[in-house]
């Protein structure tokens, strides 16, 4: 990854901000030198440290660090770039289309990185954004959810003001854990408490909630520093370190095992390693993971009039819920007529 940050290719899509080799001076890093004292982090925004940038795509992204700087504000070589890691923006992947019947029960799955259960959904006109209204659009009431109705109750029509939730796949509720990991000096295999064929697959992106997993047979509470960073590095997130009360996600993407010339579905890999580290375990042999890729609502929700390219908005339920997204357009069409209709009574016995 050295070699790719030493293309010193900017992709000007991608950020608001350090987007070009001439932009990217107004980001530089500073310290402020009145404290008098060595920082764990450097800030990258700018000289009066007041500079924000946003990032407009999701995705895993790479970051890339050089510490010799000219008095020009600009790397003094290619060669001195260094890969310093990664970080997945969360968000849809975009560009999905829906095309379905109306008065027929359905759901949708949204695709992307850094997804799960906290997200949500929300269908709004054609003609409306996913950034109006200060990220919280009014959204399209020609539709109904909780349907099919059960005792006479739900199918109700949906309000402006609708959060359609969603799943995310977990271990909890499939009911499949990790028990132990085996690591190796890039990749480690999970074992599963189960067979996990038709339920992760490979190339799906998964973490592991950092307190289920043991470092050296202690638990969060009893872990030293450089273990608390080891029992992150396996979890998929890490703590900022500015506010360790927080944490960003990278995720782990999954490889079938094979064992013997056959993929084993009790066990999968991942692409990370220790060479010698630290002994991992989980609190009652049950790691718990989440699917980061997928999301998914549920199948209750049925259109009741034709629409064409309503917009889907995808965003996140927090202390209030925004939305950041359009994960796609989705249009409902009445089924044609059946030209020819006709009822035929059968029976099973003469």
């Amino acid at each position: 990854m050295d070699g790719e940050c030493q293309r010193e290719r900017y992709w000007p899509t991608l950020v608001t901000g350090p987007n070009t080799k001439q932009n990217a001076k107004a980001y530089v890093a500073r310290v402020d030198t009145l404290d008098n004292i060595v920082d764990r982090y450097l800030t990258f925004s700018g000289e009066n440290q007041n500079n924000m940038m946003t990032v407009n795509l999701a995705g895993v992204v790479a970051i890339c660090y050089c510490a010799m700087v000219t008095p020009q504000l600009e790397c003094e070589s290619p060669a001195y770039w260094v890969f310093a890691g990664r970080m997945t923006l969360q968000g849809p992947r975009g560009g999905q289309e829906w095309i379905l019947p109306t008065h027929i029960v359905f759901k949708l799955k949204v695709f992307g990185w850094g997804l799960s259960d906290k997200d949500r959904l929300r269908i709004i006109a054609t003609d409306s954004s996913c950034s109006s209204n200060s990220n919280y659009p009014p959204g399209d009431t020609s539709f109904k959810i909780g349907c099919p109705a059960k005792d006479g109750t739900n199918c109700r029509k949906v309000s402006t003001g609708e959060e359609l939730e969603v799943n995310a796949l977990t271990a909890s509720s499939t009911g499949i854990f990790i028990n132990s990991i085996q690591t190796g000096l890039t990749q480690s295999t999970l074992q599963f408490s189960d067979s996990i064929r038709d339920v992760l697959k490979a190339s799906d992106t998964i973490t592991m909630n950092f307190d289920r997993v043991m470092v050296n047979g202690k638990s969060e509470a009893a872990m030293e520093a450089h273990e608390e960073f080891e029992a992150y590095k396996l979890s998929g997130e890490h703590q900022f370190q500015d506010d360790q009360s927080k944490t960003y996600l990278v995720g782990h993407r999954v490889s079938d095992v094979a064992v013997s010339g056959s993929t084993d579905y009790t066990k999968m890999s991942i692409p990370v390693g220790w060479n010698d580290g630290p002994t991992f375990s989980f609190v009652n042999s049950k790691g718990h993971w989440m699917r980061r890729n997928q999301i998914e609502t549920n199948e209750d929700m049925k259109a009741t009039v034709a629409s064409s390219r309503l917009r889907v908005c995808w965003g996140v339920n927090e202390v209030t819920t925004k939305f950041y997204e359009q994960a796609g357009e989705i249009s409902f069409e009445d089924p044609p007529p059946m030209s020819v209709v006709r009822v035929s009574l059968t029976t099973k016995e003469r």
